[in-house]
C-alpha cells in the first residue's frame, strides 16, 4: 500500500474510533463543529476536556480560520474543566507550526506514524488569569516599539498588503503622545520578561450629556501566540479598575461582528451590552 493510502486509512480509523468513543461519553468532552450555510466545515473533539484528538478543516476550508476560531472556542469551554490544567496533542508534522502559532508548545521528540506524530502542550494561565511570568503595567517610552509591531502584525492579519513602514510610523507616533499625556489617555501593557504580548488603550473622555467622563477603549490587542491564556481578560480589567479610581460612568467600545472576539462573545462575557438601539457612524476626512 502506497503511504499516501497508509496515512489516509489510519486517519480514517482514528477518527472513526474518536467519535465511537465520544458517541457513549458526551459529557466527559467537548466536541465542536464550524457551520456555514449548512455544511459542517469544521469539527474539534477534545476528550476528557483536555486531550485534543480531532481538529479537521474541510480541504476547500484550509487557511481561512477556521481551525483558529474552533481552537480559541476550545480554549474558552476547557480552560476551567480541564484537569490537567493544560491540553495536549499529538500534531501532524505539518501542523506543528499552526499549533505553535497559538501557543502550544513541543513536550518530546516526534513518534513516527502515518502523517507525523509530535507532542504539544497548552498550558492555561494561573488562578490569578495570567501565567506567573506575566504581568499588567501601565506602559513607558521603551514600550513604544514594541507595541507598534503589535499594531503592524493586527493590520498584516486585517490587510496583507497594508505598508508596514508607514504603519509602523504612524503607529509610534500615536504610542508616545498618548503615553506623554497620563491625563486624557491610558495604556496598559502585559509584559511577559522582555515581550510585550498585549496591550489596551483607553481615552478619557468628558460627556456633558452624560453628566460625567466615558472611557473609550480604542485598542485592545493580544498577539496570535499569546491568545487564549486570559490576557485580554487582564488587560480589560486594569482598564475598569483605573476607570472606577476616576469616577468614569462608563467604558466604551466597538467591535466589528466578524472579529474573532465578536464570535467568542468576549466582551459580552465582561460584562459589556451590546447597543441594539445605536447606530455607529463614521466620516472619513
Amino acid at each position: 500500500m502506497a503511504r499516501s493510502a497508509q496515512d489516509a486509512a489510519f486517519l480514517i480509523d482514528d477518527i472513526d474510533s474518536s467519535l465511537t468513543w465520544w458517541s457513549g461519553n458526551k459529557n466527559s468532552a467537548l466536541h465542536l463543529k464550524y457551520v456555514q450555510d449548512g455544511r459542517i466545515l469544521g469539527v474539534i473533539l477534545i476528550k476528557e476536556f483536555w486531550n485534543l484528538t480531532n481538529l479537521l478543516v474541510h480541504p476547500d476550508r484550509q487557511g481561512v480560520g477556521i481551525g483558529q476560531k474552533l481552537m480559541l472556542a476550545g480554549f474558552d469551554a476547557c480552560r476551567e474543566r480541564s484537569p490537567k490544567g493544560r491540553l495536549l496533542v499529538n500534531s501532524s508534522a505539518n501542523a506543528v507550526g499552526f499549533y505553535k502559532r497559538l501557543g502550544f508548545e513541543q513536550t518530546g521528540p516526534g513518534i513516527d506514524r502515518p502523517g507525523g506524530c509530535v507532542p504539544l502542550e497548552f498550558v492555561f494561565q494561573s488562578e490569578d488569569g495570567l501565567t506567573s511570568e506575566t504581568t499588567i503595567e501601565r506602559a513607558d517610552e521603551n514600550d513604544v516599539a514594541k507595541l507598534a509591531r503589535l499594531i503592524v502584525e493586527y493590520s498584516a492579519e486585517r490587510s496583507p498588503s497594508s505598508h508596514t513602514a508607514a504603519v509602523r510610523s504612524a503607529a509610534e507616533e500615536q504610542l508616545r503622545s498618548c503615553i506623554a499625556d497620563k491625563v486624557n489617555h491610558s495604556i496598559y501593557v502585559a509584559r511577559s520578561g522582555r515581550d510585550v504580548p498585549g496591550y489596551i488603550a483607553i481615552h478619557w473622555i468628558p460627556f456633558p450629556l452624560l453628566t460625567g467622563s466615558e472611557g473609550y477603549i480604542t485598542d485592545l490587542l493580544v498577539s496570535r501566540n499569546a491568545r487564549g491564556r486570559g490576557i485580554g481578560r487582564e488587560l480589560l480589567t486594569a482598564a475598569e479598575e483605573e476607570a472606577k479610581v476616576k469616577g468614569i460612568r462608563r467604558l466604551i467600545l466597538n467591535n466589528r461582528r466578524t472579529a474573532e472576539s465578536y464570535e467568542r462573545q468576549f466582551y459580552t462575557k465582561a460584562g459589556f451590552t451590546e447597543r441594539s438601539g445605536f447606530s455607529n457612524f463614521v466620516k472619513e476626512l
